[in-house]
Order: C-alpha cells, then sequence, then structure tokens
C-alpha cells in the first residue's frame, strides 16, 4: 500500500508587517497516496484505458490525451505482461513495449482542482510533471520520482497534485529516455482544492491583529 503522505510544494505568503503588505505564490500540493488525494477533492472522475486499446485520445469525457515529447498516448493488455496494472486489465504507454523516453499531454476542458495517475516502471529521476493553467502559463515542473513512493522497476506508484483552485487546464508529462513507464487511471476532480497562501496569511494578520488587542486591554 502506498504510504498517505503529503507534500506541501509551496510558499507561504510573507507579512510586511510595517505595512501589512503580503507575497505570496499559488498553492501546489503533490501526494504520493490516492487516498489522501481523494480526501482532498472528493469523488473523482477517471480514465482507466480498460474498454479500449490503441490510441487513447477522446475517449473520456471533459478530457482529451495528445501525444508529446515524441511518444503517442495508447491503451495495450497489460494482463498480457508479468505485471498487473493499478486496475485490470489495461494500461497506457507511450512507446513501444521496453522502449524509454515519450512523453503525453492531457488537455482539460474544464479547469481543474486536482488531477493524478498511477505510473509503473518509474526507476530513475527526469520524469517531469508540467501543470499550466487556461493561458498555457506553468503552474509548476515537478520530478515523478520526488513526488511519488514505492517506485521501481515492476512496482505501480501513485502521483497526485491539488490546486488551491481550479485553474489547472493542462497536464504534460515528459519521461526520462532510460525510463520505460506505464500508467493507469488518469484521475481529475473540480474539488474545493487546498488553502491559498494568501487566505493562510490573512488568518494569520488577523489572530494576530487579535492578540494584540486584548494585549492592550
Amino acid at each position: 500500500m502506498l504510504s498517505a503522505r503529503k507534500k506541501p510544494s509551496f510558499l507561504i505568503g510573507v507579512l510586511l508587517c510595517a505595512g501589512f503588505s503580503q507575497v505570496a505564490t499559488a498553492a501546489i500540493v503533490t501526494y504520493d497516496d490516492l487516498g489522501a488525494w481523494t480526501a482532498e477533492v472528493g469523488g473523482p472522475m477517471v480514465a482507466d484505458f480498460d474498454t479500449f486499446t490503441g490510441l487513447v485520445d477522446t475517449q473520456y469525457p471533459l478530457v482529451a490525451f495528445n501525444p508529446l515529447n515524441g511518444g503517442t498516448p495508447t491503451s495495450f493488455d497489460m494482463d498480457a505482461t508479468a505485471w498487473d496494472p493499478a486496475s485490470s486489465p489495461n494500461a497506457m504507454r507511450t512507446g513501444g513495449w521496453g522502449r524509454g523516453g515519450g512523453g503525453w499531454a492531457l488537455d482539460l476542458h474544464v479547469p481543474m482542482t486536482g488531477v493524478g495517475f498511477a505510473v509503473f516502471g518509474l526507476q530513475y529521476p527526469g520524469t517531469t510533471i508540467e501543470l499550466l493553467d487556461v493561458n498555457n502559463e506553468s503552474l509548476g515542473v515537478f520530478d515523478a520520482a520526488e513526488v511519488a513512493t514505492g517506485e521501481g522497476p515492476v512496482t505501480w506508484a501513485f502521483v497526485g497534485f491539488v490546486s488551491s483552485e481550479a485553474n489547472i487546464s493542462r497536464v504534460e508529462v515528459r519521461v526520462n529516455p532510460a525510463d520505460f513507464v506505464a500508467y493507469d487511471d488518469v484521475v481529475f476532480a473540480t474539488g474545493t482544492g487546498v488553502p491559498e497562501p494568501t487566505a493562510l496569511a490573512m488568518v494569520a494578520m488577523g489572530a494576530w491583529i487579535v492578540v494584540a488587542r486584548r494585549r492592550r486591554r
């Protein structure tokens, strides 16, 4: 079972006490456990690749899979191999069996708060996942090996992301040429997400003001 680890990857806003001005970045939190990810965003929609084999593109509502980095997303029967997929019988790959590199993109027709997927065979750093907003501006680039736990040549792991708002419109996965990677159960959701760093800073500032007023009395 994957560990229930949640990793914050944002900077909390800085309070400048003289003017109470704030500087904050958008909040993206990474997850290596599907249960913890689901607890944040609610019931997700799932692309599991189980009802067909071949090219993966627009089979699922609200999303489209697209080629990237020389890879073509393709559903294949992983039950025919020595390893079961995260959900039987099929999984997705972006190149020939055993061939490393490649990649894929997920375009979300409605901006989402959370995205994630199961990944198989991840061994080395250098496989990156980039999240982009509706203006194609980057929300962050993450190394899959740093997000996941339990990764290995014959192991399934989970990588997930939750934003502070519904602003994830595209996901781009670029695979290390040294790694052959398969995928399953791509999940996406429009849940509430994690709190904005700005909101957290405002709460902290409000609490400080209340305490200061009480002390004056």
